[in-house]
């Protein structure tokens, strides 16, 4: 192929070579009427419109109200802290009717994910359309067993990437320092802990490789974006979750 493109190139060369400036000899042009510049609505766009119109009008409907707005940052954000918190209190009624006797408040936190949390919450009313963009996957509750050495595993993974939402937990982390509280107490190094999370994280989404040395889990099949719905919807307005020292990251 490389030799064929020498030839054409040689060739074309000689060629413009031996017939000296190209002149133009002659020009024609012609007019085109146009009747309409934009294309013909199809019958499909007839046909789902009325889809399209009632999808609009779903999407639209205002499920809650909030007087405060809900940003997102790290290590520690109002946002955050409140998804963590609905996760968490879902968790927690999710494992009351199933065979997860050991799940209490002191060895079972919440751990998401900043990536997780597509958009934020504004003051004003909250439609369905807002928890979808502020959640667009199909993400699903599971609850996961770290044994200890996981949860070491899971300080360092937190100290790495500066913080993500939590509930129920407390954590110091730095370069020399690996504290974790739970439900308000020290969390032994030596208990198994208990993690409500996404199924997406539990599989080692956003490189949380901890996850896959579990010993047990759970998953509930209770998608993300209804545990949000419920809660916005029973609640009204939101009930602002201020900073309050979740995830404190040092600098030795």
């Amino acid at each position: 192929m490389r030799k064929i493109f020498k030839f054409f190139t040689a060739f074309t060369l000689l060629s413009f070579a031996s017939c000296g400036s190209p002149e133009l000899s002659r020009y024609t042009s012609r007019n085109a009427f146009v009747v309409d510049a934009h294309p013909q609505t199809s019958g499909i766009d007839t046909l789902i419109e009325p889809y399209r119109t009632s999808m609009q009008e779903f999407m639209g409907t205002v499920v809650g109200f909030t007087d405060s707005s809900f940003e997102k940052y790290g290590p520690e954000s109002p946002l955050g802290n409140l998804i963590a918190d609905m996760v968490f209190d879902a968790g927690l009624f999710y494992a009351a009717k199933r065979p997860v006797a050991d799940l209490d408040l002191s060895n079972t936190i919440c751990l998401l994910n900043f990536g997780g949390l597509r958009s934020e919450i504004q003051i004003g009313p909250i439609t369905r359309r807002q928890i979808y963009e502020l959640m667009p996957f199909d993400n699903a509750l599971s609850i996961v067993c770290l044994s200890p050495d996981s949860v070491n595993s899971m300080l360092n993974y937190l100290d790495g990437c500066s913080g993500q939402p939590v509930s129920n937990a407390r954590l110091i982390l730095g370069e020399n320092t690996r504290s974790l509280e739970v439900g308000g107490e020290r969390f032994s190094p030596l208990k198994k802990l208990y993690v409500i999370t996404s199924d997406y994280l539990a599989d080692g989404g956003d490189e949380m490789s901890f996850f896959s040395n579990h010993t047990v889990r759970y998953d509930s099949g209770l998608l993300i974006r209804d545990i949000i719905f419920e809660y916005v919807s029973s609640n009204n307005p939101l009930v602002f979750t201020p900073i309050e020292g979740r995830v404190i990251i040092l600098e030795e």
